[in-house]
Order: C-alpha cells, then sequence, then structure tokens
C-alpha cells in the first residue's frame, strides 16, 4: 500500500484492490503520480444463489440456516418444494414445445407464492493502480 502511495509501483491489482484500500489509494493518486483503473470481470455469467432464510416452514429455515448443509440431506423438501420437483419432472419429459413453458411458469409461481429466492449477480468490478508513466494501456482491461 505504501509503495503504491509512494509512486514505487507501475502496475499492481493483486494484494492492493480491496475496497478498504480503494478510499486512501484515491486520496494519494495526484501525489502518486497514479490512478486506479476499474478492472472488468472477465466471466461471462457469474452466479450467486441467495435463498430466503426466513421461510414460514421451520424445517425448511433450519435446513438454510445449517452452516453443515452436507449433513443435512434426507430431509423431506416442503410441499411448494415437492409440487415443483414433480413439474420438474414432467418438464424434463413434455412431449411438445408449448408444455415446458407452462410449466416453468408454473415452477416460477409456485416458487414466488413460497417465496424461496434465487437470484444471479454481476461479477465485483474491482481496481488496478496504474503509473502515469504507462503509456498504451487500455482504460478499461479484463479481470480473470
Amino acid at each position: 500500500m505504501l509503495a503504491g502511495i509512494g509512486s514505487k509501483i507501475d502496475f499492481l491489482v493483486r494484494h492492493i484492490n480491496t475496497i478498504n484500500n480503494k478510499p486512501v489509494l484515491a486520496q494519494h493518486a495526484a501525489e502518486g503520480h497514479y490512478a486506479l483503473a476499474a478492472l472488468e470481470p472477465a466471466e461471462s455469467a457469474t452466479t450467486g444463489l441467495f435463498f430466503n432464510q426466513t421461510d414460514k416452514d421451520a424445517k425448511l429455515r433450519e435446513l438454510l440456516t445449517n452452516h453443515d448443509f452436507a449433513a443435512s440431506r434426507g430431509k423431506e423438501p416442503s410441499a411448494s418444494m415437492g409440487q415443483r420437483l414433480k413439474l420438474w419432472d414432467e418438464w424434463k419429459q413434455a412431449p411438445t414445445e408449448a408444455k415446458p413453458d407452462d410449466l416453468f411458469k408454473q415452477i416460477l409461481q409456485l416458487a414466488a407464492d413460497a417465496f424461496e429466492v434465487t437470484g444471479t449477480v454481476q461479477g465485483v468490478v474491482t481496481f488496478e493502480i496504474r503509473s502515469e508513466h504507462l503509456m498504451n494501456v487500455p482504460d478499461k482491461l479484463p479481470l480473470g
């Protein structure tokens, strides 16, 4: 960190690009003769799964909040999940193109009614420290 602030680094990402370091590095960029540049995640899809841990079903809440989730296998799914699993099995065997769409809409509606949430997130944009003396370096670089 001190090497970056003191103009001793031409280019660095690793070990310096934490959210805690960013304000200090940004504050000293001008006097350290460097800039902070964004690094875009190179992965096409970064996924995170977030399960609603406040479900009304006490057994499901216990399962979702259990840190040793692997040891929790073998529990019966909730009624809503059981219905969705049956619909999913039907979806895999659907004879026409329209049937899978209808089945999946039913699955999504059951999930919405049960308020068990699954979502995706975009990869975290991070930064690099780059000396003002470096030439021909694009403003944005891929990370990954």
